[in-house]
């Protein structure tokens, strides 16, 4: 799903990251946190629930974190400290 279309489903990009360590650590931050994300890796998206990040780019996997627009400052909050 298109970041365009993630926004106008209500969804805000919230993170992003190339590694797939720090991308895991802050969804895991949501998750504990009751906030619901998407995830989408140059053009493909997951749910929550979902764990298909094999799409790479120029050799780098991009990660992009969303949470609903309600969530989104709360995630920031939550994710800058």
């Amino acid at each position: 799903m298109a970041k365009l279309l993630n926004m106008l489903l209500g969804w805000e990009e919230v993170y992003m990251s190339t590694k797939v360590d720090h991308y895991s650590k802050a969804k895991m931050t949501l998750l504990n946190n009751g906030i619901r994300t998407r995830t989408e890796t140059n053009g493909t998206s997951t749910s929550a629930f979902q764990g298909n990040f094999a799409s790479s780019y120029s050799g780098h996997t991009m990660y992009y974190l969303f949470v609903k627009r309600k969530d989104y400052d709360k995630a920031k909050r939550l994710l800058s400290g």
